[in-house]
């Protein structure tokens, strides 16, 4: 009986734990609005002009969320400073 296609049980559960780490915490427009104390239409702007990265998470209806970490980064070292996603 071939074998080739048998795949060891542990090595899905280390992936699914590995990528499921990499998943940055993210947060909604209003809240990265709130830390930044700016609107959610400049968290939108920002977003658009690429100094802030989104990820769609509802294209129908074009809800995004943003990394926290970099929210964060922006309120420590300002708008423009540059942003390195670990």
């Amino acid at each position: 009986m071939p074998t080739e296609n048998v795949r060891p049980e542990s090595s899905h559960n280390t992936q699914t734990t590995q990528a499921a780490s990499d998943v940055p915490e993210l947060i909604s427009t209003k809240e990265a609005a709130r830390i930044l104390r700016v609107s959610g239409e400049t968290v939108r702007r920002w977003s658009q002009a690429g100094h802030l990265k989104d990820y769609r998470i509802n294209r129908r209806r074009g809800r995004h969320r943003f990394s926290k970490r970099q929210v964060l980064h922006i309120v420590r070292h300002g708008i423009d400073a540059q942003y390195q996603e670990e």
